[in-house]
């Protein structure tokens, strides 16, 4: 039994209900090749109350001549780096 009729059959008993979210996102049951189905979401509608904010990239060489001047240079690991910051 797969995910979405196991949570029809909750939904059909009650234990769960429909979100009224203006975040919620339908599931949508798309057809492969070999006739079985592919669960997919349908994010289209969250798409739209997505505020896109767009920060350009500083031009390099700026950045390079305000290192100019600088005796000590250090690097962040951007990987596990917010495991690592000090936590107020």
């Amino acid at each position: 039994m797969n995910a979405v009729n196991m949570q029809v059959k909750w939904l059909d008993k009650g234990i769960i209900k429909p979100s009224k979210s203006d975040f919620a996102c339908p599931v949508v049951l798309a057809a492969k090749k070999d006739e079985s189905r592919r669960i997919c979401i349908d994010y289209r509608r969250f798409n739209k109350k997505i505020i896109k904010e767009r920060f350009p990239l500083p031009i390099i060489e700026d950045q390079i001549d305000k290192l100019k001047e600088a005796k000590i240079f250090t690097s962040l690991d951007l990987k596990n780096g917010f495991l690592h910051s000090p936590r107020p």
